[in-house]
């Protein structure tokens, strides 16, 4: 019954991804980032936000995100800081 929650159509990841990184602005004041994946329950919007390691487990949002964003299945991960710049959105030759 759960995938029957998610099983929906979905935006495209662009436009998913430009929404969802203009609603993050209100939602976080640290450092963010989207991505796409998929695991054993299907395509999933990964929204990633650097956080100091004692603050993970009590974070709190300016606004809380919705587990579904334009079809998508959102998951938070929180990394450590400059995790978004320097690994996450690394460019070879920087």
């Amino acid at each position: 019954m759960a995938n029957l929650y998610w099983n929906e159509e979905k935006a495209p990841k662009k436009e998913t991804r430009e929404a969802l990184m203009r609603e993050l602005v209100n939602c976080t004041n640290d450092a963010f980032d989207v991505k796409f994946g998929g695991d054993g329950a299907g395509n999933f919007c990964a929204v990633y936000v650097e956080v100091e390691t004692e603050k993970r487990e009590r974070y709190k949002w300016l606004q809380d995100l919705p587990d579904k964003f334009m079809g998508w299945r959102i998951i938070r991960i929180f990394v450590p800081p400059t995790y978004v710049k320097e690994i996450l959105n690394w460019v070879r030759g920087d």
